[in-house]
């Protein structure tokens, strides 16, 4: 399966695409690199359709912030989370615009790869 991602290093983003077997493994692959430069931010550039209305985890991780309130209106694009995986933190966004209608988890939870943490209405 294909991953679309954008990685932040320094004041640059960079749109890459990468095959994925395994998607805790590219993380891995990924948090390692992190570790080793000055990358601040990577998030995933999800493909899905205006159909699905739930925002999904692209990783696994620790929920540390909920910056999205139940009721909000939030575009394409806008951060809902933030996850912490590996000691780094990893922005989650929307990928349609909506209202924000149920937030699924609270910051300390646990959530899996493509566990839904938001439901837009």
């Amino acid at each position: 399966m294909k991953k679309k991602l954008r990685i932040t290093i320094g004041d640059k983003v960079y749109e890459v695409e990468v095959e994925v077997k395994d998607a805790d493994e590219l993380l891995k692959s990924l948090l390692s690199f992190a570790s080793k430069t000055k990358i601040t931010k990577i998030t995933e550039i999800s493909e899905k359709t205006s159909s699905k209305k739930n925002i999904r985890a692209p990783i696994s991780g620790k929920v540390v912030k909920i910056l999205a309130k139940e009721g909000n209106k939030i575009r394409k694009g806008d951060p809902v989370l933030v996850l912490e995986s590996m000691k780094t933190h990893v922005e989650i966004t929307s990928h349609i615009d909506g209202i924000v209608k149920k937030i699924l988890v609270k910051v300390g939870d646990f959530v899996k790869v493509n566990q839904e943490v938001v439901v837009l209405d």
